[in-house]
């Protein structure tokens, strides 16, 4: 296999690397059926995967992002003293362990898990914008997402939810978030038919043209 940009296959390599750059993971997703990714640690990833950036603590032109698999993740954060994020689950309930579920962690002592209704929507169509696009989300979406995860309880701002449908409205072919998902659930049966209507509440009040 071809080495990747930002190798990280061994524990040393990864140790190597935190002191080099500053390493933020942003998503926590779980392959559909037949999807496979090739991990910075030069592995193929066929389950559960991370989205991380990096940032090179003097050279900040050196930058970028990078998928591994859930033991290259656990390592990461390990070592950063971070908490493990939500997992994107995006399946009907019933046909796999923690399927139909998005499971917060960001706090360990928090035993609350419930999101807000708004927050959640958000949180699942940026994930299935991951997902289908094959990205690491950058920029303004970068920022929802993080905000998104670190207070699931609180109703995002209106402009986030017009950022999330603007951003949509870029896909190449003219698809909207239902689309995407239906292009899924063609490829893998077992995926939700997620509706969005608390996002589609916010848009239609601020009179904007609706993507998802």
């Amino acid at each position: 296999m071809k080495e990747q940009a930002f190798y990280c296959r061994t524990k040393e390599r990864r140790r190597e690397l935190i002191k080099k750059y500053d390493i933020f993971p942003l998503a926590h997703l779980k392959l559909v059926n037949g999807q496979t990714k090739l991990s910075a640690a030069v592995d193929t990833i066929t389950d559960q995967y991370y989205c991380f950036t990096y940032k090179n603590r003097i050279n900040e032109n050196d930058k970028g992002s990078f998928f591994c698999g859930l033991f290259v993740a656990n390592d990461f954060l390990d070592i950063l003293n971070l908490n493990s994020l939500p997992l994107f689950n995006p399946f009907h309930s019933g046909t796999h362990n923690t399927i139909n579920k998005i499971e917060i962690n960001v706090e360990k002592s928090n035993k609350d898990n419930s999101w807000n209704a708004l927050a959640k929507e958000a949180f699942i169509a940026i994930n299935i914008l991951i997902m289908v696009w094959n990205i690491v989300p950058y920029g303004k979406l970068e920022k929802i997402l993080n905000d998104i995860v670190k207070y699931p309880k609180s109703e995002p701002y209106s402009w986030k939810i017009k950022e999330i449908n603007r951003i949509i409205g870029f896909d190449i072919s003219k698809r909207t978030l239902t689309e995407m998902i239906n292009e899924l659930i063609s490829m893998d049966k077992r995926i939700k038919q997620y509706q969005f209507p608390e996002m589609k509440k916010v848009l239609r009040n601020e009179g904007m043209d609706i993507y998802i």
